[in-house]
């Protein structure tokens, strides 16, 4: 029996299993029953993402002329043309009100790096129009305080760009300004967005290396730049510091984050951060500015750490220097945290490395300072990809990257270093989740990248022969006894370590 063939409902049941993609228009189905079908639920997400200027005159043209199209859309995701700016999706903003295209918009996402601010302000004030909206994500080469309210967001992401090449930090008195637009920013969202749960602002990905920004002197009032006082945001219940990909932000951003941990200390439930590298120019102090709140965090009921190592982004090796240099002053410094700290209310706990090192110290530390968290329930530990360094027959100082010199030197297959881990767990845990996925938190996040480097040398795709070696690494088989787990947690509901068979 032909799939065409089958009875409507069957089919329509199918149907609803779909993942939503909604990249394609133009859909050529052989039966027009199924095609009719499909439409709901193809066009519930719609993308956008860099497409040239005459598809998206039709793309327009097909929204406005198909009425049914409107009511289903429930995502949309607008994105740009990062080398002409004429083919940028500012064309979609000036052809008709969103609230009318999309009447049942719930999420939208827009790229706007090459956008004037001008059009930032349009756009939302199209987003104040759309009746439903709950969801905004902005990719922008600066913060823009809101003026239009914006009464049903409830979650807001602002990623910036962070290098210290910004355009905003190479204007004059730049870094001044954007101390102030920072507190402008946070003022603003007391006024436009009274519903808002949930704040994320950083750097999302590599777009953040670059960004074209028109700000304008007449912005900054040397006057009242220390009148501002942050307000609180009643029902922010969650903040996120973003630096992914190892973007590490520039020190001078970081007035945000600072702000809303002092002003919501007591009313976050949950915090995400990432821990990016420290290089030139950008902030080594980036831990400190979380790690001295954490203790003030009275309220917090889920923590999430994450650790991106820099030095992936150049190629899939790492030093083992690199990964020490950057998680063991943390780790110190969540030690010391969590020892001033008493978190009645926490119950969760994720921490992700991008790199499992060759030895388990680091990550180690951060485990035995969670002992004293009391009452932690769930801890969530993921590392990424494993470290390739040089083989022993190999001058450790002249390697470069050669496949050849190289060698997996990893310690998370090693059973030894495993139990000792497991033997420093909380002993009140319920939930425990312990993995190496092999997933390289750059390349294989972003299978192909839209935008230029911002360094001399150009990110270098992850080889075959690495992928392979890691994925044949990740699923070799370990065995624990099942006993080391439950003596250690006579609580424990739920356990996954990945790689490992608990035995009797």
């Amino acid at each position: 029996m032909q799939f065409s063939d089958l009875p409507t409902e069957l089919v329509a049941q199918i149907l609803e299993n779909v993942h939503p993609c909604g990249a394609r228009y133009n859909c050529l189905f052989v039966s027009r029953r199924i095609h009719e079908l499909m439409l709901p639920i193809h066009y519930r997400t719609l993308r956008i993402p860099f497409i040239p200027g005459n598809r998206l005159t039709t793309l327009v043209r097909t929204v406005r002329r198909n009425a049914h199209l409107r009511g289903h859309t429930r995502t949309l995701c607008l994105g740009e043309d990062p080398y002409d700016v004429n083919r940028s999706v500012e064309r979609i903003i000036g052809w008709a009100d969103i609230a009318l295209l999309f009447p049942a918009l719930r999420k939208v996402e827009l790229y706007a790096m090459t956008f004037e601010r001008r059009t930032m302000l349009q756009f939302f004030a199209y987003c104040a129009r759309a009746p439903v909206l709950e969801d905004v994500t902005v990719h922008f080469p600066d913060l823009v305080p809101l003026v239009r309210p914006l009464p049903g967001v409830k979650s807001l992401m602002w990623s910036f760009t962070v290098d210290s090449s910004s355009p905003v930090l190479c204007r004059p008195a730049g870094r001044v300004e954007t101390q102030w637009i920072q507190k402008r920013f946070l003022e603003s969202l007391d006024r436009c967005c009274p519903q808002l749960e949930r704040l994320t602002v950083g750097c999302a990905g590599r777009e953040s290396q670059w960004g074209i920004s028109d700000r304008r002197d007449a912005e900054y009032d040397e006057d009242a730049r220390h009148e501002i006082v942050v307000p609180s945001l009643e029902k922010l219940k969650e903040f996120r510091w973003l630096a992914h990909e190892g973007m590490t932000p520039e020190y001078i951003w970081e007035t945000v984050a600072d702000e809303v941990l002092q002003t919501h200390a007591n009313q976050l439930e949950a915090v995400s951060w990432d821990f990016a590298s420290p290089q030139l120019g950008v902030s080594e102090d980036g831990p400190a500015v979380f790690l001295s709140q954490l203790p003030k965090l009275t309220a917090l009921k889920k923590l999430e750490i994450c650790y991106t190592i820099r030095s992936i982004t150049f190629g899939f090796t790492t030093g083992s220097n690199d990964i020490g240099y950057h998680t063991w002053p943390t780790a110190n410094m969540l030690e010391s945290a969590i020892d001033n700290w008493q978190p009645r209310a926490l119950r969760e706990i994720r921490i992700r490395y991008s790199v499992a090192g060759d030895t388990s110290n680091d990550c180690l530390q951060v485990v035995r300072a969670l002992q004293r968290v009391k009452w932690l329930q769930r801890l969530d530990i993921t590392f990424g990809i494993p470290y390739v360094g040089p083989n022993p027959c190999y001058d450790a100082q002249i390697y470069d990257g050669d496949p050849q010199q190289a060698s997996i030197r990893c310690w998370y297959f090693d059973e030894i270093q495993m139990t000792e881990l497991i033997n420093n767990l909380p002993t009140s845990l319920e939930t425990v989740m312990i993995n190496l996925d092999g997933q390289h938190d750059v390349i294989d996040k972003y299978q192909q990248y839209e935008f230029k480097q911002g360094h001399d040398n150009p990110l270098k795709q992850w080889d075959e022969d690495y992928r392979a070696s890691v994925q044949e690494y990740v699923s070799q088989r370990k065995s624990l006894p099942k006993k080391l787990v439950f003596d250690r947690m006579p609580g424990l509901r739920e356990v996954f370590i990945g790689g490992y068979d608990l035995l009797d």
